[in-house]
């Protein structure tokens, strides 16, 4: 019996153009009510996430930051802080790479140096809470993450920092702009397991659904574990199953068949 379903949500949830469907908060209702539990888990900040569910905000669970926030019943249960001494070093390596755009993000913000209304327009897709700086470097605040867009391939971000920084932290490449970086203890993995730990679930009652490289540490917490269609290959390997596309709204498919129906 399903008790937990985990689902990411740009590219798993959203379709191309980032719509939910009007039946989603009507299908967790239901799944609530069956007493299975619904978790957002995203690479998006925990206030974006909130206005996303705005109405059943306080009904659901919310793994943000790609784990390294964790809310259950509007608590923190769980924060990763990157060490401060790491950063400004980071900050310097990013600089170094061409076209490519830091953001410090800290639980209820996300800095960032630039007022390019491009690169901005792409930022609060992801983040409600933004503050544009002079330097990050005198930013003062806990971070949890460090959010790399790339203005052309997110690989070139990866290429650039992954063969320095992989003893230290994590690097994902969670879109084909975006690359973020955590603490190597942090994934949506992780953070899975501790709800699951609250809820009575196990890796025999969770379904996860995933598009991106991101969500593969939580697709190895559970048996039902679901790749969109518009996943990479790569991505698609690791899961148990295949969903439709997130433009046909696969999860809710999955959802009707597995646990409505």
């Amino acid at each position: 019996m399903i008790k937990l379903v985990a689902s990411d949500v740009d590219g798993t949830l959203l379709d191309s153009a980032g719509k939910m469907h009007p039946e989603t908060f009507d299908v967790i209702q239901k799944m609530h009510d069956r007493d299975v539990r619904f978790v957002v888990a995203s690479g998006r900040q925990y206030q974006s996430l909130r206005n996303k569910f705005a109405p059943i905000a306080d009904e659901i669970a919310y793994i943000a930051e790609n784990g390294a926030v964790v809310v259950l019943n509007g608590e923190e249960i769980h924060k990763s802080v990157i060490e401060p001494k790491l950063i400004p070093e980071f900050i310097q390596d990013v600089r170094k790479v061409e076209n490519a755009h830091l953001v410090l993000c800290s639980k209820d913000c996300a800095y960032i140096e630039t007022d390019n209304l491009a690169i901005l327009k792409e930022v609060q897709i992801y983040y409600a809470n933004i503050e544009i700086v002079e330097d990050l470097a005198q930013v003062d605040a806990e971070v949890i993450k460090l959010s790399i867009m790339h203005m052309e391939d997110s690989e070139l971000t990866y290429n650039s920092l992954e063969p320095k920084w992989k003893e230290t932290l994590t690097l994902v490449i969670t879109t084909p702009l975006w690359v973020d970086v955590y603490n190597q203890s942090t994934s949506k993995g992780f953070a899975l397991k501790k709800l699951q730990e609250y809820y009575g679930a196990n890796f025999e009652s969770t379904m996860v659904f995933g598009d991106y490289f991101n969500d593969v540490s939580m697709m190895k917490e559970a048996k039902y574990s679901y790749a969109m269609a518009n996943a990479p290959d790569g991505v698609k390997s690791e899961a148990t199953y295949e969903a439709a596309s997130n433009d046909n709204y696969g999860v809710l498919q999955v959802i009707y068949d597995r646990i409505l129906g």
